[in-house]
């Protein structure tokens, strides 16, 4: 189903910028109508979904779907990227609900620099303070 699905993918990126955050970054059952990538590039942090916890350390990049209900805590501080996005196919499917996933891997080579230009190239997408 999903390889007949995938042609027919829309992404499309509500919001992206690098931030930094400490203990104050404290939010319960957090659920959007969009998905969240993270990449820590300093220090780490822990989100709780789909029964269980991921601590996401410097290096690696971490998905929240949308309709996921997530806890998120620092316990110090970490320095990240993130980008706000949806997912959809035809038939408003969602990528993410379509089968088990890696919600937590090591990013790729070059992973924070791609970021970084996606940042660039869509100035003020970040979220509002």
């Amino acid at each position: 189903m999903l390889k007949e699905l995938l042609p027919t993918l829309r992404l499309k990126i509500m919001n992206v910028g690098c931030k930094e955050d400490g203990s104050n970054w404290l939010y319960k059952a957090v659920n959007s109508p969009f998905s969240r990538l993270y990449l820590v590039t300093e220090g780490m942090t822990t989100t709780t979904h789909h029964g269980q916890t991921f601590e996401v350390s410097a290096g690696q990049l971490h998905i929240v779907p949308c309709f996921t209900l997530a806890d998120y805590f620092c316990p110090e501080h970490f320095k990240y990227y993130y980008v706000h996005f949806t997912a959809r196919m035809e038939g408003d499917l969602d990528l993410f609900n379509l089968g088990e996933f890696k919600y937590l891997l090591d990013a790729p080579p070059g992973s924070a620099d791609r970021l970084k230009r996606i940042h660039e190239l869509i100035p003020g997408c970040e979220i509002p303070v």
